[in-house]
């Protein structure tokens, strides 16, 4: 199966109890792809994905819900849109963005560090465990 980007897949006879398993995406939007994001999450049986170039809008798009299986979370930091841009506007294309999907089981809470970045976004989630 040609399948998913992902640089490594978990064999299936390999037992990954006690062991997180983590992926890193760096998608070019997650609008077009939630379908396969969403079920390689399962697939995969991944503990963490982190998804860079989200190109989403804010924390309550559709788009992050459509990759976020149940019985996970979701953090985000969307890139700020321009001055005067409508992001309801089908026009409007949000370059940038981060999300880390996570099992509900692991207790990640978003962290702001207290710094003005304008180049680029961060995300930061902090085990509470």
């Amino acid at each position: 199966r040609q399948g998913f980007p992902l640089s490594h897949r978990v064999p299936r006879n390999v037992s990954t109890k006690g062991k997180l398993i983590i992926g890193c995406l760096h998608s070019c939007s997650i609008r077009n792809k939630s379908a396969s994001i969403y079920q390689e999450i399962i697939d995969q049986q991944l503990d963490i994905l982190v998804i860079t170039e989200t190109w989403h809008e804010r924390s309550g798009s559709v788009a992050l819900k459509n990759i976020t299986p149940d019985g996970y979370k979701c953090i985000d930091e969307a890139r700020p849109l321009s001055p005067g841009s409508d992001e309801h506007s089908i026009n409007v294309c949000n370059h940038g963005g981060l999300a880390v999907v996570f099992r509900s089981g692991i207790r990640f809470v978003k962290r702001c560090f207290d710094i003005n970045v304008t180049t680029f976004e961060y995300v930061c989630g902090i085990d509470t465990t």
